[in-house]
């Protein structure tokens, strides 16, 4: 039958990007509940192992699925570079500073960190819009104009939801650097960082439910083709009695 690692690798990809919503609702909540909860609670060690445990745990899996997918379809390749670039970034930027306290403590390694957030953006754009391309290339196959059109949707859709978020990490680079311009207009493009930041926030929520439903509908037609294949007597009865 067709489409056997895809299959699986789909799923894996749709349970990682579940778990990458429910980070985002998990630091929306944190962000929201923060005010009203003493500082000391807000900031202890638990959240930030939840927190590292899901972003690991979702990159780990979009991995998994990203090299099982790609032995049935070429298109989801591109994927594996920016994946392994973000898996090294949790790593050196979210995981060994809880057991190493001094890592930051080099101006370079802060920079370095604030850099990684600008790029792990257009990284994670990169690797949505590989696996977009991917379920494309399935749809095609499998002759799926709707899932194709909502596909190329998606690939329009999704790099104009990541501007707030990389507008918002530039200026965070600006301050770092002091420039003038910024320091002169600090009221000003401190409250926009603001905005942006909850404008970020809310259009990366969407852009993972899109994403999926994307992957949803991609495994459900990928499961009727096998089950088509496994059973044609019955896929052709179906055919013929209108389903």
């Amino acid at each position: 039958m067709r489409y056997p690692n895809a299959t699986r690798g789909v799923r894996l990809l749709l349970i990682s990007h579940g778990l990458q919503l429910a980070l985002a609702l998990f630091q929306t909540l944190l962000a929201l509940v923060f005010p009203v909860i003493s500082y000391q609670y807000a900031l202890s060690p638990v959240f930030g192992w939840i927190n590292r445990a899901l972003a690991l745990g979702a990159l780990v899996l979009m991995l998994l699925g990203i090299l099982l997918a790609r032995r049935d379809e070429e298109a989801f390749r591109p994927a594996l570079v920016p994946v392994c670039v973000l898996l090294g970034g949790v790593f050196v930027f979210n995981i060994l500073p809880s057991f190493w306290s001094s890592a930051f403590s080099s101006g370079v390694l802060m920079w370095g960190f604030y850099a990684y957030l600008f790029l792990s953006t257009l990284l994670y754009l990169w690797v949505w819009l590989s696996m977009t391309d991917g379920v494309i290339a399935l749809a095609r196959d499998c002759r799926k104009g709707g899932l194709a059109r909502y596909g190329k949707l998606l690939l329009w859709l999704i790099p104009i939801s990541c501007i707030p978020a990389l507008a918002q990490e530039g200026l965070v680079i600006l301050n770092l650097t002091g420039a003038k311009f910024y320091q002169n207009n600090w009221e000003v493009l401190s409250q926009l960082g603001i905005v942006l930041n909850y404008i970020a926030m809310g259009l990366g929520q969407g852009r993972l439910v899109l994403l999926l439903i994307l992957l949803i509908w991609t495994l459900v037609m990928l499961k009727r083709v096998r089950a088509a294949e496994a059973n044609p007597e019955g896929a052709i009865t179906s055919h013929y009695n209108g389903a």
